[in-house]
């Protein structure tokens, strides 16, 4: 038996093929067709639903926030021990960017609104208790100018910013 040869692939039997042997069989189309079948009412629908449903709820979330701040039409801050006109309005921006946080500023653009809102209070004597009140507008535009600094003025507005915390 140790003589004897193994048949050859191509041998006169023509049973054998060249090479591996697959077996055809459904594709992954198949599959996911056969799952989408199983799960769509299942999983994939009650899924979907619950994402635009959040997407909704969110995006009516944010327009309420920005409904609050737009609808009081202005920002008040009262006076406490040691506040200047600076800190003042330094705490009306970031009251007013608490409600729109779309709104992404540098150091030196919030020192710049800093100014330009500092400069809009008429008091001449800040009274401890007193409420002062900045207008929404006046932030807006304040913002609107320091977006459309240069990049040289922006420069030297970060070089003041750097040691202030906002």
């Amino acid at each position: 038996m140790a003589d004897e040869q193994p048949k050859l692939l191509n041998g006169p039997d023509k049973k054998s093929l060249d090479g591996p042997v697959f077996d055809f069989g459904p594709g992954w189309g198949f599959y996911v067709k056969k799952w989408f079948g199983k799960y769509l009412f299942k999983i994939v629908l009650p899924a979907l639903v619950i994402i635009v449903a959040m997407g909704i709820f969110v995006s009516r979330n944010n327009a309420e926030n920005n409904e609050k701040i737009t609808a009081n039409e202005k920002i008040t801050v009262a006076v406490v021990r040691g506040d200047s006109r600076a800190l003042l309005a330094r705490k009306a921006l970031a009251e007013y960017l608490k409600g729109n946080s779309q709104e992404i500023l540098t150091g030196g653009q919030k020192l710049f609104i800093e100014e330009i809102l500092r400069r809009k209070l008429n008091n001449p004597k800040l009274i401890i208790g007193e409420v002062v009140e900045f207008a929404v507008d006046d932030i807006k535009a304040a913002i609107t100018q320091a977006k459309q600094l240069t990049l040289f003025q922006l420069e030297v507005w970060e070089k003041y910013a750097r040691g202030i915390r906002f």
